[in-house]
């Protein structure tokens, strides 16, 4: 039996070659983006996991891009004094500052009216709430990294040049235990305005 061998041209082994060439490279690409698809996600869980357990404050240049952001509008005249389970998903009201400390959040009593000595607070859903308050710059830097569970921060219920940054805390982050009335000069006169000692739990 004779054995039939096909010669190939010299442009037929070019082209040979390219097609090898050109599978190789494909088989190289998706190894290459598996794994750095992998590798993204792994650092991605990583990110998310060093988030787990940290408060993160909440923060904007002023308290009108805030409610902008969470929705939020006043409470009617009618639902003052009503409790914060009372009233409704999207609206915001203000809570007197020792109240913050001592009441449960869904018994804490709201109102319309604000003035330094009262906290703002958001009721975004029934589950999801945030309180407004001011801190010192290094407590804002701190919560932008993130604090864990036992660290401490103060927030203030007006602004005032130790405490000029805005932001919002979640409900059931932090536990308040104590609140200071404090006097602060301002252009106007003389204000009270209070500070909430909080811890992270």
């Amino acid at each position: 039996m004779t054995s039939m061998k096909r010669e190939w041209a010299p442009d037929e082994k070019i082209v040979l070659w390219g097609a090898g060439i050109a599978a190789l490279a494909v088989i190289a690409y998706w190894i290459v983006v598996l794994g750095f698809q992998h590798g993204t996600a792994g650092s991605s869980s990583a990110v998310a996991a060093s988030q787990v357990g940290r408060v993160v404050g909440v923060f904007a240049a002023s308290i009108e891009e805030l409610r902008a952001r969470n929705h939020v509008t006043l409470i009617p005249t009618s639902e003052t004094q009503k409790t914060f389970a009372q009233e409704p998903a999207g609206s915001y009201g203000f809570v007197f500052a020792p109240y913050l400390a001592h009441s449960a959040p869904r018994a804490l009593e709201m109102y319309t009216h604000n003035d330094p000595s009262y906290f703002e607070v958001h009721k975004i859903s029934d589950n999801q709430a945030y309180f407004v308050g001011y801190v010192a710059p290094e407590t804002q830097e701190r919560l932008q990294k993130g604090l864990v569970r036992g660290e401490r921060l103060t927030l203030y219920s007006s602004q005032w040049p130790k405490a000029p940054n805005l932001t919002a805390i979640l409900f059931g982050s932090v536990k308040c235990a104590r609140t200071r009335d404090m006097a602060v000069r301002r252009k106007g006169g003389t204000v009270v305005l209070f500070a909430l000692d909080c811890k992270v739990i």
